[in-house]
């Protein structure tokens, strides 16, 4: 009230008439009454802090896969690390002078261009026959120094993550020589575009792919992980529907736009050695069966991203419950996140504008992305499930 206001403008710097208001506002975004929410409506409730920026957030003329898939897990972290580009504080007990999963990811990338013979970003046009074991480790011993060299690193902690790449490289060779015949490798590292355009939004997706093949059947984009299949199922056609339902909500959308973009197949190989192997290893789609729900979840990411609609997911519409991602989240001090009231009044404004646009009732271009967006984790078919 204005007793707040006066104390704000008094211990202020210069300017803080103009700041302390400002700074009240923000106060009262968070602490809004159920009764004061409740007559605003569901999207007058909420503002700037819940996301809702007003505009699109910068004039980028694309947007990386990576981005997308930050922006469908949770919005508002994507704003404050893409577009605000906050950084986490600093770990203090954070493992020192090793690769870590991202650099030994970057490693692997790099021993496989080595073994593929082809040069980062260009293409190539060889027919590649399988490396021998000597070939193996000599490709990790290569990778694991650039890097660890990059980055400042010892050699001792390039030496200590050879054995783990080794392993994740021999996995590789399993899988792109099952029969020892050559690959046909057209390029590595192959970076490309994917223009979507809806309701007139119109979105170019960019995307760098790991390996680019010629097969008989037209071209095939891969995308190495070093993880494991999160999709293992009883067999290939029930990995392809888990994987076309994790497209729905936004979730590895690689191989999707990687054939959609070729017209040919993009495929996802888990490299993550397993004691007793592992089911399937690959997930392959192709450009027919992929494109309907690229195409819906590109254009309810279209619309967050033009109306400025970036909200913290502090809850998800699968099961009502706080996302797993917010417990490993580097910007969490800057979040909602803890604060059960805010959090209840987001999902119960979400939850209304997602029943309006299922009745047809909404118009306004903020809500309709807003009810899309927050649908997200429940697969977009939940709009008209509902």
């Amino acid at each position: 009230g204005p007793a707040l206001l006066g104390l704000w403008q008094r211990l202020g710097p210069g300017g803080s008439e103009a700041i302390a208001p400002a700074r009240l506002a923000v106060v009262g975004e968070q602490d809004l009454s159920w009764e004061e929410a409740r007559d605003r409506g569901p999207l007058d409730s909420l503002g700037p802090y819940l996301g809702l920026v007003g505009c699109r957030p910068t004039s980028a003329e694309s947007l990386s896969v990576s981005w997308l898939e930050g922006l469908a897990r949770c919005p508002w972290q994507t704003f404050l690390t893409r577009v605000l580009r906050l950084e986490p504080p600093l770990d203090p007990e954070a493992e020192v002078g090793e690769l870590h999963a991202g650099l030994l990811g970057t490693a692997l990338h790099r021993a496989l261009a080595l073994l593929l013979g082809a040069e980062e970003g260009k293409a190539g046009g060889s027919s590649v026959p399988p490396p021998t074991e000597g070939q193996l480790g000599a490709a990790a011993l290569e990778a694991a120094a650039a890097v660890a060299r990059e980055e400042g690193l010892t050699r001792e902690a390039a030496t200590l993550a050879v054995p783990r790449l080794a392993e994740l490289l021999r996995v590789a060779h399993q899988l792109l020589w099952p029969t020892d015949e050559p690959v046909a490798v057209v390029g590595v590292e192959r970076e490309g575009e994917l223009d979507h355009s809806a309701d007139g939004r119109e979105l170019r997706v960019r995307f760098r792919a790991d390996l680019e093949e010629a097969t008989p059947t037209g071209p095939r984009l891969t995308d190495f992980k070093t993880g494991r299949n999160p999709f293992d199922q009883a067999n290939s056609s029930s990995v392809t529907r888990a994987y076309l339902k994790a497209v729905q909500r936004g979730e590895q959308l690689q191989a999707a736009v990687y054939a959609a973009a070729s017209g040919g197949v993009g495929r996802l190989l888990y490299l993550r050695p397993e004691e007793g192997g592992q089911g399937i290893r690959e997930v392959a789609v192709g450009a027919a069966e992929c494109r309907q729900p690229l195409a819906r979840v590109l254009a309810a990411l279209a619309d967050l991203w033009a109306t400025g609609t970036l909200f913290p997911r502090l809850e998800s519409a699968r099961d009502g419950q706080e996302p797993r991602a917010c417990l490993w989240c580097p910007v969490r001090e800057g979040c909602w996140r803890g604060d059960s009231g805010l959090r209840r009044r987001l999902a119960l404004a979400a939850g209304e504008l997602v029943a309006r646009r299922r009745a047809g009732a909404l118009g306004d271009p903020v809500a309709m992305a807003l009810a899309g967006g927050w649908i997200l984790p429940a697969g977009l078919s939940a709009m008209e499930d509902g």
